[in-house]
């Protein structure tokens, strides 16, 4: 009975994410606002052969780390003031 699913992204604390359907996160480096995102390219990935690490892959994620618009606009706002 899963209704919440452990998150964990490199530098930040461990989150629990609502949603236990298989989904990505785009991931603010600014404010750490973690956005859902659904896209089957990145749902149709091959997993690399993990065999050399004696390792068996069950599930995986995608996080794509960036800025946001909020942050952006925040700089931009920022900079034009100078």
């Amino acid at each position: 009975m899963d209704l919440i699913t452990k998150t964990c992204h490199p530098g930040g604390v461990a989150r629990y994410d609502g949603r236990i359907d298989i989904h990505h996160h785009l991931i603010c480096q600014r404010c750490n606002i973690v956005i859902d995102i659904d896209d089957e390219k990145l749902n149709a990935l091959e997993v690399p052969d993990t065999s050399a690490f004696d390792f068996e892959v069950s599930d995986f994620r995608v996080q794509l780390r960036g800025v946001c618009k909020k942050c952006r606009d925040k700089e931009s706002s920022a900079t034009d003031k100078r």
